[in-house]
């Protein structure tokens, strides 16, 4: 039994589970899922790239406060990001998100600027 079953009561379990890791890992039932799609809000239970960047950004926070030499924090924050991918079952826009962090995180430690388009451009290579 994982964690948010076991603090957080049902249906919003499954709720939370959707909105942290996406539907493939915790299906909601088709009645939720419907009431979500109603009020256009179903890419809420859709694991991507906010999941991935708030990640991101709370790891590099995380090793920026507690000093940790930047090469060895992006290795860290780089885990972090591929285990984060696998928990939430590789989906594609879960798969570009992640790709696109990782040449973030190859950008902050060569420090480099950000350039979306050459980010998005190897993810759609890959």
């Amino acid at each position: 039994m994982s964690v948010i079953q076991k603090t957080t009561p049902a249906p919003y379990d499954a709720l939370l589970g959707s909105i942290v890791f996406g539907t493939s890992v915790s299906p909601l039932e088709n009645d939720l899922k419907e009431r979500y799609k109603k009020v256009g809000l179903v890419h809420l239970l859709v694991a991507s790239g906010t999941q991935v960047s708030i990640l991101i950004g709370v790891c590099l926070a995380v090793v920026r406060f507690i000093k940790i030499p930047i090469g060895v924090g992006v290795i860290l924050t780089s885990l972090v990001n591929i285990l984060f991918a696998l928990m939430a079952g590789c989906g594609p826009s879960i798969v570009r998100a992640s790709i696109m962090g990782e040449v973030a995180l190859i950008g902050v430690w060569l420090n480099r600027e950000g350039e979306i388009y050459t980010s998005m451009a190897l993810a759609a290579l890959i």
